[in-house]
């Protein structure tokens, strides 16, 4: 490796860009003092990564190194250095056979280096050179003034000069950042325990918290599984109470409507009655008024009349035929009066038959209408009766072959029978759908349907080791904890969402608990269901039958485009049986409703018909009654004209056969009396039926207000029952408001999505029981903090990790400690061997070059190498050995060359650079200086700065530098060879 290249620009003095070439010879670098040479040097130890302005001659600041202007140029923004080597015998652990590294730093303090052209860090350079003695500190860079130093140096700084030639540079290197390591890591270590001191006072009582609170925590979410699950189940009680009761109401309402009108009916007929009773009985004063009057006329004419006949019985001119004919007029009279009577009595009796006969019809119309609504009510009752028989058989069917896993196979049964801790169940027990997407599901599951859910791999093995040792078949087991949930590519449902006939995907067509939400995902979260299979064929073009599409007929278009379909044999699962046996109760439900409205119906229709028929009873009893009163009167009425017909007619005899006549005041007198006592008898005819009449309305109306009293009692209870139904249903609305309340505030969850995820797996009564348990265990346990699990998890995280880094930290110390003692090890051992080469080779040359003499190296501390320091010791001829202290400056100057020659020879340095080293020489020992430097052509590369002449006939190649301009240094080259 060797130097091909110095570029420089707007460093120090070298305002322009400037470029040495060079070769693997030996070149030299001269020109007056104060032109600039040692700048060159300067620059090279500067792009190696020198950082000490001191040591660039530099007064405050690196940017000191810029070119800080002339008086005809301007300061330099920047300062820019490059080295190019020539790396082909790969001296450098770098894979280039030209390594050119640079350097620029700016007026702002910035500095940038590069690596071939990529930018990289001073340690990346620092790094590169120092294995290969080219660093900016090695023995091979002798700028100026350091040959003196070298000799004036104490003990331990002479020691640097030896562990550079030794290579143990770059262990001291690392030692002294391992030492910062060790260092970091006892600050790391000390912060870390009182850091871990700190969270131990933490922890302990946290991870106290922390279980309380996951027991708390435990409790609470099985208490609100449960408190949540029964509170569904109330509200769905409650609501359907609460339907059951608005349709009570409502029916109820209707009855008390009907009943209500009934009565309003019934009182404004009693209420006509009883204006027809007023009417009737103001008819009666008026008609007893009259039969006074009469009465009063009738005792004057009885009066009159009697005194008459009296008279006529002693008139002196009567005889017995007028007094016959007097007896005869007056019972004709008589009998006509009676005449009249039956005739009234029985028009006044038939009109009450027609009324009877008619009010009869009409209470067995109505008879007939009730009876027929009761037969049909019966009827029905019959046959409701019966189809609740045929649904009450159905849901036991139903409840034993769920209850009892009927419909699964027999290895299924066996595992869901026998108990097994972890296992939970089928995923059709797990899953809930609209019963429109019966096929649809059932197709995509397939045999899925039964398989056995289980909390993880454990519990799976352990059932399938039972089922292979009681040979009971097998099973597939879908583990909670690993199965993963399968989806379709969003991109791909965006596409195909809106295409005509795409439904959604499976997955999204079931409701189920979150815990199972990855197992019905897997199964149909990749699945796609359409209307129908023209529909899949385009889907399945659109996604280019990357997944499975099922049709709503449960035809299939597979995976890869291949389609199966045709008849689907009907199929019962639990889930279709679950939603059968819910319809079943909904039917049952409403079945038992209604035969108890029928029943209700029908006892009130008995009650009327009962009514009506004691009304049918008693107006048929009245109706004979009154036929034979009728005929009765007929047969008498019959009777009396016959009579009154013969008597008329002997009376006309006897007139005619006597010529005699009644007397006319007598006559008149008669007339007058018996049409009193018809008008009498046909008032008390009339006040008589008035009285019926009464009474029979007085009747009536007690009837109906009987009928009126017992349909208010009715009424009121009916009223009773709506009024304690509507407090129920306030009630009922009460309680279903706090229940929703309760699930939003303290469950933050709508009843929808609550019924949809809690499932009342547990008979009621003992969900209630078990809520009560867990409130109470929850009161036990008392007040927790619920952080201290986060906090705890965090803390308790963090504290384990520092433990762990504590671990780390102490195995690294350990680590660093080793790789410090081997790095010494090894130090030790170099240091060594090199220092004893060095000093005799040392010797040798120190005496080629003084003629003579002897010169040695001495360590202060041969017990301890790692930190000794090396005395110089020289004699040159004819010298009594003193210290070197006491040596000329060219003795001195001339001594530290050999040692300076004695490292060259050991180590094969690339190149060397010396600046002005033999300044101190007188023109014989530069000579001899020149000629040992001539042995080392072709070997090593070297660059001196130099003023002395005998040293420039000794170079291949030399460079001037001038100051042609103030404060400028220019560059100026010959090749000595074609000078020769």
């Amino acid at each position: 490796m060797h130097i091909k290249e110095i570029r420089i620009n707007g460093f120090k003095s070298f305002a322009d860009k400037i470029t040495l070439e060079l070769d693997k010879t030996f070149t030299g670098i001269v020109g007056p003092n104060g032109s600039g040479k040692s700048n060159i040097v300067d620059a090279i130890k500067w792009v190696l990564g020198e950082q000490s302005v001191k040591t660039l001659r530099g007064s405050a600041s690196m940017t000191d190194v810029i070119f800080s202007g002339s008086k005809s140029r301007d300061v330099k923004n920047a300062a820019s250095v490059s080295l190019l080597f020539d790396n082909t015998d790969k001296t450098l652990k770098i894979d280039y056979d030209e390594v050119l590294v640079k350097r620029i730093l700016y007026k702002t303090g910035d500095n940038e280096y590069y690596l071939n052209g990529t930018r990289c860090r001073l340690k990346d350079i620092t790094d590169l050179f120092i294995d290969s003695f080219n660093s900016k500190d090695g023995i091979n860079i002798i700028a100026q003034g350091k040959v003196s130093e070298l000799l004036n140096n104490k003990p331990t700084d002479n020691r640097i000069i030896l562990e550079d030639a030794a290579g143990i540079l770059k262990y001291k290197l690392r030692k002294e950042e391992s030492l910062r390591k060790l260092s970091k890591t006892h600050e790391n270590l000390s912060r870390i325990n009182m850091i871990i001191s700190e969270l131990e006072s933490q922890v302990k009582p946290l991870e106290e918290q922390s279980i309380k609170a996951k027991k708390y925590n435990e409790i609470k979410e099985k208490l609100t599984n449960v408190d949540i699950a029964l509170m569904c189940y109330d509200i769905s009680n409650i609501n359907l109470n609460y339907e059951e009761n608005k349709k009570k109401i409502t029916n109820l309402k209707e009855n008390l409507s009907i009943t209500s009108t009934e009565v309003t009916k019934e009182e404004s007929e009693v209420e006509s009655l009883k204006l027809k009773l007023i009417k009737l009985e103001e008819k009666e004063t008026k008609y007893r008024i009259e039969l006074n009057k009469i009465n009063s006329e009738l005792q004057e004419a009885t009066s009159k009349k009697e005194l008459l006949i009296e008279r006529n019985k002693y008139d002196k001119n009567s005889d017995e035929i007028k007094n016959n004919l007097i007896k005869l007029k007056e019972d004709e009279l008589k009998l006509k009066n009676e005449i009249e009577s039956l005739k009234r009595a029985i028009e006044i009796k038939k009109e009450e038959e027609s009324s009877l006969t008619l009010d009869l019809k009409k209470l067995e119309t109505d008879n007939n209408v009730l009876s027929t609504r009761i037969d049909v009510l019966r009827s029905e009752w019959q046959e409701k009766s019966k189809e609740e028989l045929i649904n009450k058989n159905r849901k036991e069917i139903l409840e034993n072959n769920i209850s009892n896993n009927e419909l699964l196979p027999f290895s299924v049964k066996t595992i869901l029978n026998n108990n097994f801790k972890g296992v939970h169940d089928v995923v059709n027990s797990i899953i809930k759908y609209d019963s429109i997407y019966a096929s649809v599901i059932n197709v995509a599951l397939g045999a899925g349907a039964n398989n056995i859910i289980v909390d993880d791999e454990e519990i799976a093995k352990k059932c399938i080791k039972y089922l292979k040792e009681n040979k009971k078949g097998r099973c597939t087991f879908l583990p909670i904890t690993t199965i993963k949930p399968k989806s379709i590519d969003p991109s791909i449902y965006e596409k195909i969402k809106d295409i005509d006939g795409f439904i959604d995907v499976a997955s999204h067509l079931v409701e189920t608990k979150d815990v199972y939400k990855n197992i019905i995902n897997n199964l149909l979260g990749n699945i796609i269901v359409c209307k129908d299979i023209s529909a899949g064929v385009i889907l399945s073009k659109e996604i280019y039958s990357r997944y499975k599409i099922v049709t709503m007929d449960g035809d299939v278009i597979n995976i890869g485009g291949s389609l199966t379909g045709g008849s689907i044999k009907e199929t019962t699962s639990i889930v279709s049986m679950q939603y059968e046996l819910d319809k079943i109760n909904t039917i049952l439900n409403n079945l038992k409703n209604r035969k108890e409205e029928i029943t209700k119906e029908e006892k009130e229709l008995e009650f009327k018909q009962t009514s009506l028929k004691d009304a049918i009873y008693k107006s048929n009893l009245d109706l004979i009654n009154l036929k034979e009163f009728i005929w009765n009167r007929s047969s008498l009425l019959d009777e009396d004209e016959k009579s009154y017909i013969k008597l008329k007619q002997e009376i006309e005899d006897l007139t005619n056969s006597s010529k005699e006549r009644i007397d006319k005041n007598l006559n008149s007198t008669m007339d007058e009396y018996y049409k009193l006592v018809n008008d009498k008898n046909e008032l008390d005819l009339n006040i008589n039926n008035i009285e019926k009449n009464i009474k029979d309305i007085k009747d009536t109306i007690n009837d109906k207000e009987l009928i009126i009293k017992k349909s208010n009692a009715v009424n009121k209870n009916t009223v009773e029952e709506i009024n304690a139904l509507e407090i129920s249903l306030a009630k009922s609305s009460m309680t279903l408001d706090n229940l929703l309340v309760r699930l939003n505030e303290e469950y933050s969850v709508t009843f929808e999505s609550a019924k949809k995820e809690y499932i009342l797996d547990i008979d009621e009564k003992d969900a209630r029981i078990l809520v009560n348990d867990l409130k109470r265990d929850l009161k036990i346990i008392g007040p927790v903090n619920l952080n201290s699990i986060e906090d705890f998890e965090r803390i308790n995280k963090r504290y384990e990790f520092l433990i762990s880094q504590r671990e780390d930290l102490n195995k690294s110390e350990m680590n660093i400690l080793e790789v410090i003692k081997n790095m010494d090890d090894i130090v030790i051992d170099k240091f060594a061997t090199t220092f004893n080469k060095v000093n005799k080779e040392f010797n040798k040359v120190f005496k080629v070059l003084f003629g003579g003499g002897e010169a040695s190296l001495k360590l202060t501390d041969p017990t301890n190498i790692l930190e000794t320091g090396i005395e110089i010791i020289a004699f040159p001829p004819g010298k009594k050995p003193a210290s070197i202290t006491l040596l000329s400056g060219g003795e001195k100057t001339l001594t530290a060359i050999s040692l300076l020659f004695a490292i060259m020879n050991l180590k094969e340095l690339p190149f060397v650079v010396l600046d002005e080293v033999e300044s101190a020489l007188d023109e014989a020992n530069v000579d001899r200086f020149g000629s040992y430097l001539s042995n080392y052509k072709g070997k090593t590369q070297l660059l001196i700065i130099t003023h002395k002449k005998k040293t420039m006939e000794y170079v291949d190649l030399l460079y001037g530098i001038t100051m042609e301009e103030s404060g400028v240094s220019k560059l100026v080259s010959v090749k000595l060879e074609e000078v020769k």
